[in-house]
């Protein structure tokens, strides 16, 4: 009896408000030439920053926000989704959620602290052409990961934000990482906190 009535409740929540969609994303593409031994003209995707579409529901129930994210990275410059050849087709997020106002919970492959924390005070975003912060961290040859480049985003994880003021925190635990260089499966954690305030 008490599950038919949660069960009931819950029906109830859900449609107090309908779930809004929305399809977004960003096309970067750059026109290069290189001299030296072997001067070549070349057009690439992605220099100032990783072409991506995505899909967003959201959902209001009760004093809650349940959310389905799914964003895939694209090249427009040979037409071919992922960051490189053999990427996961929704590598740049796919995940639930559910966020009030104090804080959001994740599950899925979400987007790692430390990548949010590198873009957000780097001159040159999320460039992995152009940044050397970013390359040197997040990628050997342009999100070459089999050769040791560090992923931006972590399967099987959950994440927890929250914010307060001008702080927030963000902690993941992933209970799937894939170590890029070696190919051992292990857990990973990770932490980060950023501080926006005035002048600050």
């Amino acid at each position: 009896m008490k599950k038919l009535l949660l069960a009931a409740v819950l029906a109830g929540l859900t449609t107090t408000a309908a779930a809004q969609t929305s399809l977004y994303g960003l096309a970067d593409a750059y026109f290069g030439h290189t001299s030296g031994k072997t001067s070549t003209n070349q057009v690439s995707a992605g220099g100032m920053s990783t072409s991506h579409i995505g899909i967003k529901s959201v959902e209001q129930v009760g004093p809650y926000q349940a959310s389905v994210v799914l964003e895939t990275f694209l090249r427009p410059d040979t037409a071919s989704t992922g960051r490189f050849n053999g990427d996961a087709f929704y590598a740049r997020n796919a995940y639930v959620s559910l966020g009030s106002k104090v804080g959001e919970v994740q599950l899925g492959r979400v987007t790692t602290p430390y990548f949010i924390s590198t873009v957000a005070f780097n001159s040159f975003g999320d460039s992995f052409v152009f940044s050397p912060m970013v390359t040197q961290r997040f990628g050997v040859t342009n999100f070459n990961l089999a050769a040791g480049g560090v992923d931006s985003g972590w399967n099987n994880s959950v994440l927890v934000k929250t914010k307060a003021g001008g702080l927030s925190v963000t902690g993941v635990y992933s209970a799937g990482v894939v170590d890029d260089a070696t190919g051992t499966k292990q857990a990973g954690k990770s932490v980060g906190a950023m501080y926006f305030g005035g002048p600050i």
